[in-house]
C-alpha cells in the first residue's frame, strides 16, 4: 500500500471533531465527575448529547428534564465543549448567554458550577484556559 493511501486510510479513521466532543462527554460524565463526587445519571448524560448537537448545529432545543437530573452540569459541559471543538463555527464563536430562572440558582452557576468544572477541565485537560463567566443584569 502506498504512502498515500496510509495516510487517507488513517485520516478516514479519524474521529470526526463531533465525535471527539460527544466522547468527551462520556468520559466528563462516567469518570471525571464521579472522581469528584457525583454520581453517573443517564438523563443527565443523554441531555448533555443533545444539548451539544443543538449548538453545534446552531439550532433551538426544547427539553423537558425532572428535577434532580442534572440539567446545569449538563448544559454548562455542552456549551464548555462547543467552545473547545467549534469555537469559529456558526455558534462556537459567540459568547454564550445563560438565562436563570432564580437568582439563586444564577448565583450557583457563578460561585459553584463554573468553578468546579474549571478546576477539574483544568487538571484532567479538558480545557487549557480557565472557564470565566459574568453576571449581566
Amino acid at each position: 500500500m502506498s504512502k498515500l493511501l496510509k495516510g487517507e486510510c488513517a485520516e478516514m479513521n479519524k474521529p470526526t471533531l463531533k465525535e471527539q466532543a460527544h466522547g468527551e462527554i462520556e468520559k466528563i460524565f462516567r469518570i471525571l465527575l464521579p472522581q469528584n463526587g457525583l454520581q453517573v445519571r443517564e438523563e443527565q448524560i443523554t441531555l448533555c448529547h443533545a444539548m451539544l448537537d443543538t449548538l453545534l448545529k446552531n439550532n433551538i432545543a426544547l427539553c423537558d428534564a425532572g428535577v434532580g437530573i442534572g440539567k446545569t452540569y449538563a448544559y454548562l459541559t455542552a456549551c464548555i465543549l462547543l467552545k473547545k471543538f467549534a469555537p469559529h463555527g456558526p455558534a462556537g464563536s459567540q459568547p454564550v448567554v445563560i438565562s436563570t430562572s432564580s437568582v439563586a440558582l444564577q448565583d450557583a452557576i457563578i460561585e459553584e458550577y463554573i468553578p468546579f468544572l474549571s478546576r477539574i477541565f483544568l487538571e484532567n485537560r479538558v480545557i487549557s484556559k480557565p472557564i470565566r463567566a459574568i453576571v449581566r443584569k
